[in-house]
Parts: C-alpha cells; structure tokens; sequence
C-alpha cells in the first residue's frame, strides 16, 4: 500500500463520507514534506495495517483526549534532536520555552508521559502526526493509549466572566490509573519508522507490555513531584535542577514565577 492508498483507506474505513475534501487536503500535506520524510512516510504507509480504530477519533467530539505513552529511552543526542527539531507542537506536545519544559520525550532520554494530546481537530491529525514521527524520528520506539475523554474537571468563570469547562489540559490534576484505562479507546504502536494504530485491547496489553519494560520505578507515585510522567514533574524546584544540566534548553537557573504554570 503506497501513501496516497493509505490516506483512502482511512476515508473509507474512518472518515465522513461528507467530507472527501479531507483526505486529500491532508495528502497533499505530507507528499510536500522534504523528500526523505516523504520517503519514509511511503516505507510506513506499507506497514500501517487496520485503520478501523481512527473513527474512535472520528465519531468522539473531546479535542483534548488524554493518553498514556511508554517507550523504550533513547539517547540524550535522540532526545535533543526531538525537542529542538520539533515541527507540529501540538499532538503529544514536546515543548520547549524560555523557562519552562514539559513533553513526552524527556531531556535524559526517558521517553513517557500522563497527560492530555494538544488540541486535536480530528482524526487526520492524529494520522499526519504519525506520520511525521515516525519519518523523523525513526529511533523512537513507543506504546500509546488514548481516550475519547478530556476529564473535564470543573466549571469556572475566564477574566471575561463567562463560565468555560476547566480542562485537564490546563491543570496539574492526575486522572487515576483506573480512570484511563477504563476509558481508553485505541492505542498507537510506533517503532522502527512505522506505526500502527489499535483496539482497545490490544492497546491495554502492549501498553502494559512497555510500562513493564521500561517504565521508571518510582516509590510513593502518589507524593507531589515524585512521579516523572505527570505533567507537572519538573515544576518542582530539586527537578527543575536537573534540566540545568542541558545548555541546549536555555532555562534560567531558577523557575520564574510567570513561567510556573507552564508545567
């Protein structure tokens, strides 16, 4: 199956026939890519296998679902060509500013995290992301499983006074193990310069697969600032110092108090 095959296949299986536009809007995207991430999206395009699982994105209206991702470490030199050669900062957002790092690929090489996508639009998203990941950055070897839910949290007011949904997308609030895994709809297996995409089940069993092997042990997970794949893991002062250590980061020798709430 060639690219373009690829991108009909997902049409077919997981868009809306009312919307043909979509497919070939996205297509044209990726075959403009630089000629070696066109080519290696052609090399994965061949191995992506069922589809089915992207309508899950499809039929589901949640732009933030939360995800869990484990993956084997890579190198510090892998984990710095990914922060610093990162070009869609919103799926799994890896980011990097002035005074504040949070992603899913870490500076050490850890690669994992709680949390929830960047605002997703629909599936085609999903879909490009992959594709882009896995023809950058083919050393990356990682499980994923994701929801069809945001965890809404509270109902607040903005600085206009009108009341808006607060999001786990704009907090440090933990969803319980128990909480992801009972929601999770389909999960992403991406490794060697390709992905695949999976059913609930298979996700639970691959992303218990990868958790068991390379997964940080850490004690007391539950205690503030010990858990390394929560979101809010280097607001904490004695982690934030172990960023300093990477000059490539740019990050002040102490978190400055607007930057705080960027974790």
């Amino acid at each position: 199956m060639n690219l373009k095959e690829a991108f009909l296949q997902v049409y077919h299986s997981a868009g809306n026939p009312e919307e043909e536009y979509d497919w070939y809007y996205y297509y044209d995207e990726v075959i403009h890519w630089p000629e070696h991430m066109r080519q290696n999206a052609e090399n994965s395009a061949d191995m992506i296998g069922d589809v089915r699982p992207l309508k899950k994105f499809y039929t589901n209206n949640t732009h933030y679902p939360y995800f869990r991702l484990r993956g084997r470490p890579v190198t510090e030199q892998q984990a710095k060509e990914v922060i610093l050669n990162y070009h869609t900062p919103n799926l799994f957002d890896n980011y990097k500013d002035n005074g504040s790092f949070w992603g899913w690929c870490h500076p050490d090489g850890t690669v994992g995290i709680n949390y929830n996508i960047g605002y997703l639009y629909d599936h085609w998203d999903l879909l490009v992301y992959c594709f882009y990941l896995a023809s950058e950055f083919p050393f990356l070897d990682f499980a994923a499983a994701f929801t069809t839910d945001c965890f809404r949290t509270d109902i607040v007011r903005n600085s206009a006074g009108k009341l808006r949904y607060k999001y786990l997308w704009y907090s440090s609030e933990s969803v319980s193990y128990d909480e992801w895994r009972n929601s999770v709809c389909m999960g992403i297996h991406l490794h060697d310069g390709m992905f695949t995409f999976l059913e609930k089940k298979q996700a639970l069993k691959l992303y218990d697969q990868y958790a068991k092997q390379y997964e940080k042990p850490v004690l007391y997970r539950d205690v503030p600032g010990n858990n390394p794949y929560e979101i809010d893991y280097y607001k904490y002062p004695e982690n934030y110092q172990k960023l300093l250590k990477y000059d490539y980061l740019s990050l002040p020798p102490e978190i400055p108090p607007d930057r705080e709430m960027l974790f």
